[in-house]
């Protein structure tokens, strides 16, 4: 159930009463959707915490969180005026976001890469990602690239780099301060 306040937070819980379930069982980021089967009958969708005959929640199989059931129950009564249905985003659809936020990253680097001496080499570890390392004038910095944006480093020669130890903050930091030298602040 979306995390709600005042007037609202009152009136989702009176209508999912209405509807026979439980405000006080449904997470915060419960699916929640209005769905009508083949006879027109019009139905609740949603997600309740699992929980046994005392009342008391299930953890889930890790032991990290409450146990979820989902449910469909019968629309009695309309849902407020101001209500939208909700449904997480599904693994595939989180796999979509991932990419084009990795996509929108290799743009960034292949333009970083344009602009300083850089070079390509596959990633010892997993066939499917290339490692690009630019020489900086304040050291090196590295990204891992999927091989599905190779297309963005055609003006990368692929060679040997080695790597000289710098770890993901000293990367950034890295950038921190050529950042402030490019732009004539004194670096902190």
């Amino acid at each position: 159930m979306a995390e709600l306040s005042g007037d609202r937070r009152e009136e989702l819980c009176t209508w999912l009463r209405a509807n026979g379930i439980d405000p006080n069982n449904v997470p915060l980021d419960a699916d929640m959707t209005i769905e009508s089967d083949a006879t027109a009958q019009r139905w609740i969708r949603t997600e309740i915490y699992a929980i046994n005959a005392n009342g008391d929640r299930f953890m889930n199989a890790y032991g990290t969180n409450a146990a979820r059931d989902r449910i469909m129950t019968p629309l009695k009564a309309e849902p407020p005026h101001w209500w939208e249905p909700r449904e997480k985003p599904t693994r595939d659809q989180l796999q979509q976001q991932l990419t084009a936020v990795y996509r929108e990253r290799a743009h960034l680097v292949a333009h970083l890469a344009s602009l300083y001496p850089s070079t390509m080499v596959e990633d010892p570890q997993d066939i499917d990602w290339r490692i690009v390392y630019l020489d900086t004038p304040v050291g090196q910095w590295s990204w891992h690239i999927s091989v599905d944006d190779i297309d963005l480093f055609a003006h990368v020669p692929a060679g040997a780099a080695e790597w000289d130890g710098h770890t993901t903050a000293e990367k950034y930091q890295r950038m921190r301060e050529l950042t402030e030298l490019r732009s004539g602040e004194t670096p902190s």
